[in-house]
């Protein structure tokens, strides 16, 4: 009786040590998928980055057109577009503007805030909700609202929670 008791504690140690095994290489096997996830929405960003260089220049060139009030807000978007590569996309993820979401559906977001926004290359809500509290702070900063505004709107928690709502 005691050898089975031994026998069987031996392979309940061995089961436990492969389950463990087992989950261990999963987390890593997610870890990397993560990663890799992560590096692929950098290159992304960093291609898109190159558009937005050369997007800024094309609108740089029309702002003599237009108005008094639509040039100065041309010229926010601009200077927005052109610090773009400063936000880690490697963390929020890339979206391009064909895959525009309706990002005023947070509230908080107004129409000039969404086009912000967009100019920073933030097209979906999916992206503001994976954003870090610096991360949104940098984003705060970026597209010039006042401080700490994007975090009291509670940008992220709002966002997360519209996300559930459609799954």
């Amino acid at each position: 009786r005691m050898a089975a008791d031994l026998v069987r504690k031996a392979e309940e140690k061995r089961k436990a040590k492969e389950a463990s095994e087992r989950a261990l290489q999963d987390a890593l096997n997610r870890e990397k998928a993560d990663e890799m996830q992560r590096d692929k929405s950098r290159r992304r960003a960093s291609e898109r980055f190159e558009e937005i260089k050369a997007e800024a220049a094309e609108r740089t060139s029309r702002l003599g057109d237009l108005g008094r009030k639509e040039r100065k807000i041309e010229e926010t978007l601009i200077r927005i577009m052109e610090r773009a590569s400063e936000i880690d996309f490697g963390i929020i993820g890339f979206a391009s503007a064909e895959e525009r979401e309706s990002l005023q559906r947070i509230s908080g977001i107004n129409e000039l805030a969404e086009k912000k926004l967009n100019a920073l290359g933030v097209y979906k809500i999916r992206q503001i909700a994976q954003m870090t509290p610096e991360i949104v702070e940098k984003v705060n900063i970026l597209i010039e609202l006042p401080p700490g505004r994007a975090e009291r709107d509670e940008w992220i928690v709002k966002a997360n929670r519209l996300i559930e709502e459609l799954i």
